[in-house]
C-alpha cells in the first residue's frame, strides 16, 4: 500500500491523516473495478450484523431508517429478517421494491415509506462537505 501513495508530496497534508479506501487501493492492483473485495458494508448491512453481533434483540417487526431506499442486497436482508417498515430520503436506482419488497406473503412484505419531514434531502446537503475527505485528501496530494 506505501508505493500506492509514493508519488504524494507528504507535506501538503499540513498534519491531516491520509485516508484511502481499501477497495481502490486493492482495484489499483488488481486493475480492476470490482467491489467485493472490500471490507465495508453498507450502512443497513452493518447495523443488522451488530445487533446480531452483540446479542441485542432480534430485528423481526423492526423499523429501518435509512437515508437511500435499500439497495437490492439490502432490500433482501431486510426482508428475510422480517422488518416491518423502511423509512428513506432519497431513492435508490434499482428493482430492490419492485422485486424484492413488494414480493412474497403480504404480512411479511415491509412496508416502504420516502421521508415527508419538512425539508426533505435539502437538510442533508446543509451538512454534506463539497468534497468527501478522501477526494480531497487525493487532490491535495497532486
Amino acid at each position: 500500500m506505501l508505493d500506492y501513495y509514493k508519488d504524494y508530496d507528504k507535506a501538503k497534508l499540513k498534519g491531516k491523516n491520509c485516508s484511502f479506501c481499501f477497495k481502490t487501493v486493492h482495484n489499483k492492483y488488481e486493475n480492476e473495478k470490482n467491489q467485493v473485495h472490500t471490507r465495508s458494508l453498507h450502512a443497513e448491512e452493518n447495523a443488522m450484523l451488530q445487533i446480531t453481533k452483540s446479542g441485542g434483540i432480534g430485528v423481526n417487526k423492526g423499523i429501518l431508517f435509512t437515508t437511500a431506499s435499500p439497495c437490492e442486497l439490502c432490500s433482501k436482508k431486510a426482508y428475510q429478517l422480517g422488518i416491518s417498515k423502511i423509512f428513506y430520503i432519497d431513492p435508490y436506482p434499482g428493482i430492490a421494491e419492485d422485486q424484492i419488497l413488494k414480493s412474497g406473503i403480504e404480512e411479511t412484505k415491509p412496508i416502504v415509506y420516502i421521508f415527508s419531514g419538512a425539508v426533505g434531502s435539502v437538510y442533508n446537503r446543509l451538512y454534506e462537505t463539497f468534497l468527501s475527505y478522501k477526494d480531497e485528501m487525493s487532490l491535495t496530494l497532486k
